[in-house]
């Protein structure tokens, strides 16, 4: 991938650069990692390669597997149904808690980012696009551990996002759903806001459980 970071760079640096290519697909769910590979790539020692391992393992992006070492988390059917069960608890909470305090300037944001993403060129500028849509949204709530909490449990199965914007880009529904949910906090209708967050997140689940199962059925044939 050809990314170079000078020496004096933490292993936060290295660990923001991996959680980046797990997010964009770019190491896959079950790939595995080896520290010397990693370094030498980065051109870092192993120590900030092996900090960095550590703190995505504590964040469930990577996990240790006893014959392979360290790999990237490959979540299963369960795995996912968890995760987007919690994010609609936590999500459809922050949403609530936001809707009230959104400012003229956050919806001007809200919106241009949605006008964006309608055109954007490739599925990783949408992926980008979507990351900043909920990031914005939920920073407007003003919890700090709340925002934290659902940022951790998305990039747990960011990977599979790479999966399904296709298809959601090809269908329009991804868009729609954004403009959905964006269509309710101009009202200031709360109760909407978390209707259309939670049937946002409904379809991505599915969509991602769709994507999960055909790969099990392919691996098992």
């Amino acid at each position: 991938m050809g990314k170079v970071i000078e020496r004096r760079t933490t292993s936060a640096v290295v660990a923001d650069l991996l959680r980046d290519e797990i997010r964009r697909g770019e190491l896959a769910p079950g790939a595995r990692l080896r520290q010397e590979e990693v370094a030498g790539r980065l051109g870092v020692s192993t120590t900030p390669v092996r900090e960095a391992f550590q703190a995505l393992q504590a964040q469930g992006l990577l996990t240790l597997d006893p014959h392979r070492g360290v790999v990237v988390f490959q979540p299963t059917v369960q795995d996912v149904r968890e995760s987007y069960e919690i994010r609609e608890a936590l999500e459809t909470l922050v949403i609530s808690q936001a809707v009230p305090l959104l400012t003229t300037d956050d919806l001007r944001e809200l919106q241009a980012i949605v006008d964006e993403m309608k055109v954007a060129d490739n599925d990783e500028r949408w992926i980008d696009l979507n990351t900043r849509f909920h990031s914005r949204l939920n920073a407007a709530s003003g919890r700090k551990r709340l925002c934290e909490m659902i940022e951790g449990i998305r990039n747990a199965t960011s990977a599979y996002m790479n999966m399904v914007v296709p298809n959601a880009r090809a269908s329009g529904r991804g868009d729609s759903g954004h403009e959905e949910i964006l269509r309710a906090c101009r009202k200031g209708d709360v109760e909407a806001a978390v209707g259309a967050m939670r049937s946002h997140l409904n379809h991505t689940v599915q969509q991602t459980l769709r994507i999960i199962g055909n790969e099990q059925e392919t691996a098992g044939s």
